[in-house]
């Protein structure tokens, strides 16, 4: 069923994650099948990491990759893909908070993050420099993390933007793309800022960061949906 969605829009597969042999990479990963007429039509694997930092412990979910056979992440898809999982993880630890995060050059998944977990950054919105806990859990996150979502060897984040410069030069070379093929978000300053901020030639994805709990962050996104946004 994965390997039929990603076949669709990937090729070669990506060599990293629920793409490598055996069960290993599902230990700590939380598959989600989207179907339209008995048809799997998306994908997402979302990846639980408990870091240990140096003061304290912090828990991060990590959206992961998503894969759709449409070229854009619909309202509909997002729900499934992000929402529910997240807000499933929310339930279950409540009331423990946790991290979010996210790691793409898509802009339409840059913007849907941006503007469905408020509390997520940087996005197009909010520009501000990373510093504190959020730093560190990025540092940690590429250098101890980088293979749970394909990053390369060589991939450098940059602490102040948070973009991982070269990220996809290596496990995920696939995932790679420019910046006039990638998939588009409905709201032009997202594409511009992604446009300006990422190079797609080198193969940057931008890191994005949130906290997640039963109030902030997941409670607008459950609004919206409720209400038919």
């Amino acid at each position: 069923t994965l390997y039929s969605v990603a076949r669709y829009r990937l090729d070669p597969l990506p060599e990293y994650g629920i793409f490598l042999p055996g069960r290993e990479p599902f230990r700590n990963r939380i598959v989600t099948v989207a179907y339209q007429d008995e048809r799997p039509v998306a994908f997402g694997a979302m990846v639980w990491l408990p870091l240990r930092l140096h003061a304290t412990a912090q828990d991060v979910l990590h959206l992961g990759l998503v894969v759709t056979t449409p070229n854009r992440l619909s309202p509909n898809l997002l729900w499934q893909m992000y929402y529910f999982p997240v807000f499933y993880v929310v339930l279950r630890r409540f009331p423990r908070p946790f991290w979010i995060s996210c790691v793409s050059l898509e802009p339409s998944v840059i913007g849907a993050v941006s503007d469905h977990f408020p509390s997520t950054l940087p996005n197009y919105r909010d520009h501000r420099p990373s510093n504190g806990v959020r730093t560190e859990i990025a540092r940690s996150l590429v250098r101890d993390h980088g293979h749970e979502f394909g990053a390369g060897r060589d991939a450098v984040l940059d602490e102040e933007t948070l973009v991982i410069r070269g990220s996809c030069r290596g496990p995920s070379e696939a995932l790679r793309t420019s910046y006039r093929r990638a998939a588009k978000y409905s709201v032009r300053a997202c594409n511009e800022w992604c446009r300006d901020l990422l190079d797609y030639e080198r193969g940057d994805e931008l890191l994005q960061l949130g906290r997640a709990d039963a109030f902030r962050g997941i409670g607008l996104g459950v609004m919206r949906r409720l209400k038919g946004r």
